[in-house]
């Protein structure tokens, strides 16, 4: 028992290692009482003389609490496998959220969360600096009121479509808002619905595409 790590010296090894030491001092009372027995009729004499009387009562008990101890340790190892499966478990989705949190952090487009409110539950920094805001200030806001009227109904609209898609089917569209000095932004917005436990989370992903919708305008005009 001694050399056991402190973490498995519990119940079942305290019990089993008592009951070698038991057994190992009943053999020696055994031997004891076998050589002071009387050589003319056999039957032990001393303080170990009722040994030979319930040797068999000792040896079965004894038996017994050795029984009980390795039950009791595998049920001990068994709870104690299960409880750093679990651990293990925890640490993997802790790891992984850690994860997710970096590539949403450090994604360039922008990220939005929003339950079936049209609350923002989760805001990264490219979805704030889009929407031209700070990202603290977003959380608790409805996505409406970071939207011009006209974009916030074209995505009311747009939503609804999604969500009587079929659940994760991703739908892309476009709304606009005003962007630096007056300019108007589009933005691609690729949206999503998960539901989990009966309820609505509706997942956007951001990106302006002013570059691109430029870079079309002027291949149109050179082929004009």
């Amino acid at each position: 028992i001694l050399t056991l790590p402190v973490a498995r010296r519990d119940l079942g090894t305290r019990l089993t290692g008592g009951v070698f030491v038991f057994l190992a001092v009943l053999w020696l009372a055994y031997g004891v009482a076998f050589w002071t027995r009387d050589p003319a009729t056999g039957a032990a004499t001393g303080p170990f003389g009722f040994l030979s009387t319930y040797n068999s009562f000792l040896d079965t008990g004894a038996m017994l609490l050795l029984a009980c101890g390795q039950v009791v340790t595998l049920l001990e190892d068994a709870q104690r496998d299960l409880e750093q499966a679990r651990a293990e478990r925890l640490q993997a989705v802790a790891d992984s959220e850690a994860r997710l949190k970096a590539v949403i952090e450090t994604a360039t487009d922008g990220i939005l969360a929003v339950d079936g409110q049209g609350v923002i539950m989760l805001a990264n920094g490219g979805a704030a600096r889009l929407l031209g805001g700070r990202r603290r200030d977003m959380i608790g806001k409805r996505l409406s009121e970071l939207l011009p009227p006209e974009a916030a109904q074209s995505l009311d609209r747009r939503l609804v479509d999604v969500h009587r898609a079929t659940p994760g089917r991703q739908a892309v569209f476009e709304v606009h808002r005003a962007g630096a000095g007056g300019r108007e932004m589009p933005l691609e917005v690729a949206a999503s619905t998960y539901r989990r436990d009966g309820e609505l989370l509706d997942i956007f992903v951001l990106r302006d595409v002013s570059e691109r919708r430029r870079g079309e305008a002027e291949r149109a005009e050179l082929q004009a």
